[in-house]
């Protein structure tokens, strides 16, 4: 699985990197990154749930 962050669409909430900041991180432009290019089997889930609960739909989940 992969997973991005669509920066035309992230507007810096940091929930992403606040709940699984195994995952997430915030760059110096003050929006999300995703800290692996493929999504770790062990941090699937996580990814989904942040995906799911991003408010701005920033997050894009690969299969």
């Amino acid at each position: 699985m992969k997973c991005r962050i669509d920066p035309s669409l992230c507007e810096g909430h940091h929930r992403c990197s606040g709940l699984y900041p195994d995952l997430f991180e915030v760059g110096q432009d003050n929006k999300a990154r995703v800290k692996f290019g493929e999504v770790p089997e062990d941090f699937e889930i996580d990814a989904q749930s942040a995906a799911n609960s991003c408010p701005a739909g920033a997050i894009v989940i690969e299969y």
